[in-house]
């Protein structure tokens, strides 16, 4: 019996030219399997579709997905391929608004250098085709940062930028922000496997008081934004930066909402554990005492 998909979230037609340079799986940008669970229990997830994504090179703002409902092993190159549509602009990117316009560029940022653009979660197109919720929720990302630029603080990230590129109606395809070189996730992990120390009990105290310090500088970051009425909702070790300085920054502010506001959203397991299912500053809370344990600090008495 021959391969029958559920419909698929086609936008536009794809044009042949794009299709014949798809000639390997390298062709595609991103080739993802997802994996969903019910609720947030690890336990319950199972395989649910293939997704296929493709940037056009020639603009790097045209976008085209796919999605198969069958693990990527047993999907042939041609089936991935038939599974694209082009997806429309509006549906990933916003109208930069008049009051972020002095920030913005047409030039996209070179690769390897200080700065990344961070793009729509296009994956998460698959739960939004007909709607603006993915341009919406870069637009959100977008008015917080600046609410930052405007309200800075040593310990949160911000933007150097929106990228309108040409040809795109003045909408906005991503954010430019400041590339880190590492997380304090990799950080801690580097330090857990090059412990080797001639003096242990030298080396230990001195991760301590690093550690203290982190602590002590990310609740600033979460203190100051619940200064500006919002809360991050998502405070956990990959989405803290540091600096050349040695210092944290908190990142990805994509979950950052107003107190109050309801979340799409529930953080980052096991960081997220007892999460409200609004922005709240004891998401917050709970994220920096998991972040503390996760660190090997008492609790404060």
């Amino acid at each position: 019996m021959a391969d029958v998909d559920e419909a698929q979230p086609a936008a536009a037609a794809v044009d042949s030219k794009i299709l014949d340079g798809i000639t390997s799986w390298r062709g595609f940008t991103d080739l993802t399997q997802i994996f969903e669970r019910k609720g947030r229990d690890k336990a319950t997830s199972k395989f649910s579709c293939t997704l296929y994504t493709l940037i056009d090179t020639e603009d790097n703002a045209t976008i085209y997905f796919g999605q198969v409902d069958a693990p990527k092993r047993e999907v042939s190159l041609e089936r991935a391929k038939q599974s694209l549509a082009r997806i429309p602009d509006d549906a990933l990117y916003p109208v930069l608004p008049a009051e972020l316009q002095a920030n913005a560029t047409e030039q996209l940022p070179p690769p390897d250098t200080q700065y990344y653009l961070k793009r729509p979660k296009i994956l998460n197109y698959r739960h939004a085709v007909g709607t603006t919720d993915l341009a919406d929720h870069l637009l959100e990302e977008a008015l917080t940062l600046d609410l930052l630029r405007r309200n800075p603080h040593p310990n949160v990230g911000v933007c150097d930028g929106y990228w309108v590129p040409p040809g795109k109606h003045g909408r906005m395809a991503g954010i430019i922000l400041r590339r880190y070189s590492m997380t304090l996730h990799d950080y801690i992990g580097l330090q857990k496997s090059g412990s080797d120390s001639e003096d242990p009990a030298a080396a230990a105290a001195a991760a301590a008081v690093r550690a203290a310090k982190y602590m002590q500088e990310l609740t600033a970051a979460a203190d100051h934004l619940h200064s500006l009425g919002v809360a991050h909702n998502d405070i956990n070790p990959r989405n803290i930066m540091l600096d050349e300085n040695d210092s944290i920054v908190l990142v990805d502010l994509g979950s950052c909402k107003p107190l109050g506001e309801e979340l799409t959203e529930f953080g980052t397991p096991p960081f997220n554990e007892g999460f409200d299912e609004v922005s709240a500053k004891k998401n917050d809370e709970i994220g920096l005492q998991q972040i503390q344990a996760w660190l090997g600090l008492a609790a404060a008495q």
